[in-house]
């Protein structure tokens, strides 16, 4: 089997999601082999920082926790899906979901990783409808990966809802990164 890293590297100065509760990410030396005869850093960091994967336990009081996933959930034959050609805060509705193959692990590409590093990365990003979420879910999805911040357009900050897409997958797929 090939294993294909999609991760962003962690470094000084990266872009995080913008909220005062979130820490800024950094990496400081705290020992070396010259010095100490040893390597040691400290590390800051939240936990949606860089590329990043949302348990249950992110949205739902008793959802289980990242430890607590199978590894085995993270492997196995994937379906990816292009919509880069989406256009900035296009929804990602029922229909277009249903124009494609469904597996139980998916990877939805929207081409929004060039826009890493930037702060214009957590903003105007496509997104799921509820109607495609939950069909996804209906259809036995259990792993969902995505270029863009969330599969919730966060960016709109709705008063309504906090998030709903996050709990449909987070509380029928049990995972999603």
């Amino acid at each position: 089997m090939e294993i294909i890293d999609l991760t962003y590297n962690l470094e000084n100065e990266m872009i995080t999601y913008d909220a005062p509760w979130h820490p800024s990410f950094s990496i400081k030396q705290l020992a070396t082999i010259e010095n100490e005869g040893r390597e040691t850093r400290e590390i800051t960091l939240g936990t949606h920082t860089g590329t990043h994967i949302d348990a249950p336990r992110h949205f739902l009081k008793n959802g289980i926790t990242i430890e607590e996933i199978s590894l085995k959930k993270f492997f196995g034959p994937v379906n990816i899906i292009d919509f880069s050609y989406l256009k900035e805060e296009e929804i990602i509705s029922l229909e277009l979901i249903k124009s494609v193959e469904i597996s139980k692990k998916m990877i939805f590409r929207f081409g929004w990783g060039n826009r890493w590093g930037n702060m214009k990365f957590y903003d105007k990003y496509p997104f799921f409808s509820k109607e495609a979420a939950e069909y996804l879910v209906e259809k036995g999805v259990e792993l969902i990966g995505h270029d863009t911040p969330s599969p919730d357009a966060s960016y709109k900050k709705s008063i309504e809802e906090d998030s709903p897409i996050h709990k449909i997958f987070l509380l029928r797929l049990c995972t999603y990164f």
